[in-house]
């Protein structure tokens, strides 16, 4: 098991990785779960595996588990807060936010992977619009902590962002 991580992203770094983001394909909803503000589910791809289980306290959290054959995307477990590409079970609207009157967003996440030759990624995912509706993400700025993949695109930068003993490449 690799150690867990904990970011936070602040004013500068919130707006170079702004700068890089894509949009993300459509979620399709899986098995979830509400947590007040937030929600936690699992989306798959093509009728595959991915098992959960999911925090029996008011705290959001999960734990996944799959074994699958190559390094294809098949889904992604997520905590979700606000509108996630159209749907909101949570009914929370801190999420998408407008990038013009963002200054700053605190934020941290914590994550333990275990297992070999692990393809995929733990992101931290924020999700932008650049008017004020809380609709649809128009943009999805993703912090990737740990993977053994990468992003769609080409990497523009090396070791941009460093925070908490991490440093971070924009793509």
């Amino acid at each position: 098991m690799t150690p867990s991580k904990h970011l936070r992203f602040h004013g500068k770094e919130l707006v170079a990785a702004c700068m890089l983001a894509l949009l993300a394909p459509a979620a399709e909803a899986g098995p979830n779960k509400v947590y007040g503000s937030e929600f936690a589910w699992v989306n798959n791809f093509n009728n595959s595996i991915i098992n959960s289980s999911f925090s029996t306290n008011s705290v959001p959290g999960m734990t996944v588990w799959y074994n699958f054959s190559s390094n294809s995307l098949y889904g992604y477990p997520a905590i979700v807060r606000g509108w996630h590409y159209g749907w909101n079970p949570a009914g929370d609207t801190l999420f998408p936010k407008q990038i013009a009157a963002t200054r700053s967003i605190p934020c941290s996440f914590s994550y333990s992977s275990g297992g070999t030759n692990m393809a995929g990624d733990f992101a931290y995912d924020m999700f932008l619009r650049w008017d004020n509706q809380k609709s649809t993400p128009q943009l999805e700025v993703m912090v990737w902590a740990g993977n053994n993949s990468w992003p769609i695109g080409s990497q523009t930068g090396t070791n941009v962002i460093s925070e908490g003993g991490a440093s971070f490449d924009l793509w």
